[in-house]
């Protein structure tokens, strides 16, 4: 089990490196799944602070496929965590 801290030291900055890879599609994607499956662990505040805006930025990548994806893997999830109050255990 991941604490809070290890968490947003941890996981966060993969996530990040992975969707701000302008240079390969599929890594964006990668970070979009992780996005999919973490982000109510991660937290409101997590959410809130970081992803959101890496998030809005991939709605307009010139890739449509990182588009679908962020759609389809992101905005729900991320609108559940920050609506959820503080997210994960």
């Amino acid at each position: 089990m991941l604490t809070s801290e290890d968490r947003t030291e941890k996981v966060l900055p993969i996530i990040l490196e992975c969707i701000k890879d302008d240079s390969d599609e599929e890594r964006r994607i990668l970070g979009l799944e992780m996005v999919e499956k973490l982000a109510e662990l991660l937290g409101k505040e997590v959410c809130q602070n970081y992803l959101m805006y890496e998030i809005v930025s991939l709605q307009d990548d010139p890739v449509f496929r990182v588009r679908k994806e962020t759609l389809l893997r992101a905005l729900i999830p991320i609108s559940k965590a920050l609506g959820a109050g503080t997210g994960g255990p």
